[in-house]
């Protein structure tokens, strides 16, 4: 379709003997330029802002013709009144649509979640996002990622504080009935195209995994973790991609599925004085109670390896968004030395495990995990742990000679005996055919067993964690300027100040979005209080040329 409308579109302009010069390049190198005029995620790659290709697709019909096929292919949606819209754009030109990137804050997730439980009450009215979002999914056959993000992982603007705030922060929004209702009534067809889907904050999604017969990589995530019960319906639920599924992300509050976590800690153990004798006594009894099913907590990580013969990656790890700092989400039990061989025995080609918590036994377990232990006590946990650790890793490394592929295993916990904070432990198994003969730049230590090479590093939770949405979006910067300009001047020049200081680079979108009118609007001498223009020199080496010429701007009037 898009041939034959450039087509005719080429032979319409080339009557035209003054058209300008760009309009006589040949098409292919015209679309190879319109290409680049979205603005990209940096890291991810995919569009977050496409004012610039849709000012071009109005300059004439050739370009028109030639700008409105990219225009759609990758789409950003911000807000429920954007999806709305994008609803009604013209059919053939959904058709055109290869990935929608739903980039979500507080209020489109407020949106989401009100939906959701009002058909808990009530049925839902039929213009509801989800009937909305139903709409759209019928019309765009070829899709091949579908994104449901939380815009910000961090910071006082990220949704995911809206799940830290409620009564059960280990629940997502249930999508599963508000879906189906939608789809009965817009019934889309199977997305046979459909090779991604990465959704933040939502579960019981199901009727997503339905439309998706090829799905080969699932992303589900929630700050701290969905509960037990959310375990079950994913391994339910993943039925229907169980053929094609390669890569799977989830994060889970345990790994257990149907078993149900022994007794904890005696709360006399927190509050009375207790000998270091009884402390290894009770610890003692927890590990002996763990030995009599030591694929329980592993039971997640068994199930998926039974339904998902395919898969190559598995990545457990929790993690808590929302606040100043990413962490790692403690979990409450270990993982038992002799069960994880046993777990992964039908994973034939899995390639990488991230597992949410280490090799611990019970009684080095809760010494690690921050009871008010002996320093020495803490060095000795720590000790066996990591001999535990490499145990199992040297035990996998036999197992897997005929393997020609490597395999990381990754582990959570303190690195250090006197620090608390968790980190995560990769040991990567080379195998014999693969000659290491370098070390990645993070590796702390490369050793050899059984002809293998076992290499091992070390990070920290908020590592190679990205905002899916760089930018703050330009409705909710233009709220946030509008309500400081029109404020009175008593109070104008603390509010721009506080907005910079708690939104840190939204001051250097802000001046991308409406130029040097903010300047003038906020005034040089809140600048000056803020000391926003060294701020604004540090930030406009990763900003556009827009922003490096104001903060120069401002510099020299400082």
């Amino acid at each position: 379709m898009w041939s034959l409308v450039v087509g005719s579109s080429i032979a319409s302009s080339s009557k035209n003997k003054e058209a300008p010069p760009i309009l006589r390049l040949p098409t292919e190198l015209l679309i190879n330029i319109a290409s680049y005029l979205s603005c990209r995620h940096p890291n991810y790659g995919y569009p977050v802002e496409s004012a610039n290709l849709a000012a071009l697709s109005s300059v004439s019909r050739l370009l028109h013709a030639i700008a409105t096929p990219l225009l759609y292919q990758q789409i950003p949606i911000t807000s429920e009144s954007q999806l709305g819209l994008l609803c009604r754009s013209p059919l053939k030109c959904l058709e055109y649509v290869h990935e929608l990137n739903f980039f979500m804050d507080v209020e489109f997730l407020d949106a989401w979640r009100q939906w959701a439980f009002t058909h808990s009450t009530d049925r839902i009215p039929r213009r509801s996002i989800f009937h909305t979002f139903a709409q759209l999914l019928s019309s765009v056959h070829h899709l091949r990622s579908l994104r449901m993000r939380v815009a910000e992982i961090s910071g006082v603007r990220s949704g995911w504080g809206k799940f830290s705030c409620t009564q059960n922060p280990t629940s997502g929004i249930p999508i599963g009935r508000p879906l189906e209702e939608a789809f009965a009534l817009y019934k889309p067809t199977k997305l046979r195209e459909l090779k991604k889907l990465e959704v933040d904050g939502f579960q019981d999604i199901w009727p997503l995994l339905s439309l998706a017969p090829s799905l080969e990589t699932l992303r589900m995530c929630l700050s701290g973790g969905f509960a037990q019960y959310v375990n079950v319906e994913l391994v339910q639920a993943l039925r229907s991609v169980c053929s094609t599924l390669k890569h799977l992300t989830y994060t889970p509050e345990t790994l257990r599925v149907h078993q149900r976590m022994p007794g904890i800690l005696p709360v006399e153990l927190f509050f009375e004085e207790f000998t270091t004798e009884d402390l290894v006594n009770e610890l003692q009894r927890q590990d002996d109670a763990l030995r009599g099913f030591p694929l329980a907590s592993l039971e997640l990580v068994a199930l998926l390896g039974k339904i998902l013969p395919h898969l190559e990656t598995l990545d457990l790890q929790t993690r808590r968004f929302g606040a100043e700092e990413i962490s790692f989400l403690s979990k409450v039990e270990p993982i038992p030395l002799d069960g994880l061989e046993d777990a992964i025995t039908d994973m034939k080609n899995l390639k990488s495990i991230k597992l949410p918590s280490s090799l611990y036994p019970m009684s080095d377990f809760d010494i690690v995990r921050g009871l008010e232990a002996p320093h020495i006590l803490r060095v000795s946990a720590l000790q066996h742990l990591i001999s535990s650790e490499r145990q199992a890793v040297e035990q996998l490394a036999t197992s897997r000679q005929t393997s020609s592929n490597p395999l990381s295993i990754t582990f959570i916990r303190p690195i250090i005996p006197h620090e608390r904070t968790d980190h995560f432990v990769t040991y990567t198994i080379f195998p014999p055919s693969q000659n290491l003969e370098t070390c990645s730049p993070l590796s702390q230590s490369c050793t050899t067993t059984h002809s293998s090479y076992i290499q091992t590093e070390y990070g920290t939770a908020s590592m190679d964690q990205i905002a899916p949405w760089p930018y703050t979006p330009p409705i909710s910067l233009s709220h946030t300027l509008r309500k400081i300009w029109l404020a009175p001047t008593d109070v104008r020049h603390d509010l721009a100040i506080s907005f910079m200081k708690d939104q840190d680079n939204g001051i250097a979108n802000a001046v991308c979005y409406v130029g040097e009118s903010c300047v003038g609007q906020l005034g040089w001498d809140v600048y000056q209080q803020a000391e926003g223009a060294r701020m604004m020199m540090r930030l406009a080496y990763d900003c556009t040329y827009g922003v490096y010429y104001v903060a120069s701007k401002l510099a020299g009037n400082v």
